[in-house]
């Protein structure tokens, strides 16, 4: 029983303490279980390619991710708006932010750290596909 208590109340600190790391208006970071469900079978499975796009259930042009550590000022340049209060995005989970017309519709927190650095901090299109999983790092690749 206490040790069931000390795990909650470190979950309720945690939130607290990331809750503090983001603007207090627009757009606030969350998650959405669809969307992690579809991108963990796609994680697990491996392969692709597989539309981004086809795992979302809201309308978006332009994607892009950042990971824990990434510079308030470089998510500001990045998204056109300031997304996080901190000097840095210090969150554990990758931070999947979606625009729409040039502005942040959805910032989601993705718990798993399986994406190649080199894909982290760009732009990418409603038309991005996701490749490799399984054993392989994820990719997101444009068509064409």
């Amino acid at each position: 029983m206490r040790g069931s208590l000390c795990r909650i109340l470190c979950v309720v600190c945690a939130v607290i303490s990331l809750t503090a790391c983001f603007k207090s208006e627009g757009v606030m970071p969350s998650s959405d279980a669809n969307f992690d469900a579809a991108l963990s079978a796609f994680i697990k499975e491996g392969g692709g390619p597989v539309a981004l796009s086809s795992m979302t259930d809201f309308d978006w042009d332009q994607f892009g991710v950042v990971g824990e550590g990434a510079k308030a000022e470089e998510i500001e340049s990045l998204f056109g708006e300031r997304i996080i209060r901190d000097k840095r995005y210090l969150g554990s989970a990758n931070l999947f932010v979606f625009l729409k017309d040039g502005k942040v519709i959805r910032a989601l927190m993705v718990a798993p750290d399986v994406f190649h650095p080199k894909d982290l901090g760009k732009l990418f299109t409603h038309g991005v596909m996701l490749r490799g999983g399984g054993e392989d790092l994820v990719r997101f690749v444009e068509p064409g």
